[in-house]
Parts: C-alpha cells; sequence; structure tokens
C-alpha cells in the first residue's frame, strides 16, 4: 500500500483551480440576476453548471486522500461542466451581437494578465458592478477558459505516474523478463488511430497518442473598465 495512503491532502480552498471556480460561480449568479429571468431555462442551467465545476473540485480534493482515481474522475466532470457554462456564454453574446475579444483587442493582453494574476472571488466581485455587458462576458470567457486549462494538467500528471500501475500484477520469475501482455491478434479497423492486424494495443505509438495532453481550448479574455479598469484588465 502507498505510504500516502488515506493521507490528508491539502484542502481545496488552497488551490488556484477552486478559487477561480468559486470566482466563476459568485459572478455568474451576479451576471444571472441582471440578465436572465428566473423563468428562463438557461437561468438554471448556468446556476447549476456553475456551481457543479466548483463542487467537484471540492469533492475530487476530499476523495484525493484514498483514491486519485476519483479525484481525476471528478476534476472531468468538473470541467464538462465549465466547458457547458462556457457555452452558455458564447451564446448569450453571440445572439446579442457582443463583441469577442481576441488576441488584436487593445485590452486583451491586460485582461489575461489580470486573470492569472487574481484567483480570488473577492477582487472580481468588487469592480463587478462597473462592468458592462462586453466587459463582463468576457471576463467570464477568460476565467473559465484558464480554470479548464488548470483542470486539463490533472489527468495528464495521474496517468503518467500510474502507466506502470500494473506492473505488481505480473510477478517478476527469477531469469525471466517480465512484461505486460500483449494483445497481438486485433481485427484490422477502418477507423483512423485503430489497432490494425499485427499491432499491439500497448504499442509505443499507441501509449504515446493515448498520453499525449489534450489541446487546451483557445483563452478569450475580456473585462476592461473606466476609471482605471481600462489599466487593470
Amino acid at each position: 500500500m502507498p505510504p500516502d495512503f488515506a493521507r490528508s491532502k491539502t484542502s481545496c480552498r488552497k488551490l488556484h483551480v477552486f478559487r477561480k471556480a468559486e470566482a466563476i460561480y459568485d459572478l455568474t449568479y451576479y451576471f444571472l440576476q441582471g440578465h436572465i429571468a428566473k423563468t428562463d431555462r438557461t437561468y438554471d442551467q448556468m446556476l447549476q453548471a456553475a456551481r457543479s465545476g466548483k463542487q467537484n473540485i471540492v469533492e475530487g480534493r476530499s476523495d484525493a486522500a484514498t483514491s486519485a482515481e476519483i479525484e481525476i474522475k471528478l476534476f472531468g466532470v468538473a470541467r464538462g461542466s465549465l466547458h457547458e457554462l462556457l457555452n452558455d456564454y458564447e451564446d448569450y453574446m453571440r445572439t446579442r451581437r457582443i463583441l469577442f475579444w481576441n488576441q488584436d483587442h487593445p485590452r486583451f493582453g491586460n485582461l489575461l494578465r489580470t486573470c492569472r494574476e487574481h484567483n480570488d472571488t473577492a477582487y472580481y466581485t468588487a469592480i463587478a458592478d462597473r462592468l458592462n455587458d462586453e466587459e463582463l462576458c468576457n471576463l467570464m470567457l477568460t476565467l473559465i477558459n484558464q480554470t479548464i486549462a488548470m483542470l486539463n494538467k490533472r489527468p495528464i500528471d495521474f496517468f503518467e505516474a500510474s502507466c506502470g500501475a500494473c506492473a505488481p500484477r505480473f510477478p517478476r520469475k527469477r531469469g525471466v523478463v517480465c512484461r505486460v501482455p500483449m494483445l497481438t491478434h486485433i481485427a484490422s479497423s477502418p477507423f483512423p488511430g485503430s489497432p490494425q492486424v499485427g499491432q499491439t494495443a500497448f504499442s509505443p505509438q499507441l501509449a504515446q497518442r493515448v498520453l499525449q495532453p489534450p489541446a487546451a481550448p483557445p483563452l478569450r479574455v475580456g473585462l476592461p473598465y473606466t476609471c482605471g479598469i481600462a489599466d487593470i484588465l
């Protein structure tokens, strides 16, 4: 049994990813109060997606002491909820012709830097009421994309660390090199990247493809603000 099994882990409140997720939930609640009617289904869907993104990080971290696999799965659920929330904000902006900020926007760099440097919800809620729709929505896109990117790093670290977990199941015999059993008789598949005849399911090429980090979604940013906000974001 690993020596750190059942050892208490760092509190979720010390994780930057949780603090960003908490800020996303609080800002989403603020956004919904003034932009979406409570009778609209989108209101509940966006609020629940923001809550799921935060709460699954909490639950995953609490279970990390006993199972890293459960932690990774719950972080994956949080990532999926944030993707759903991101799409809701994009729908809101697209249908109302709100400008999406990109790297060519003069305030893109300030916003990106600000979101990277600040994680506490108190910072964002203090300036939320001074932002217009364009600034607030682009701020949310930036925070959500950065949080998703942070969650994307966790599964790769886990899989790379556990790729030799099956070794104890195949005890080494004296004079015999212990190898993980390989599947050598696999029918040819028409799908790209699938094992072909004579290709093992555990070949280095396939292993590299499985462990390759997922591409992070493009960051979108936004949040300027008069009275000094343009300098901050």
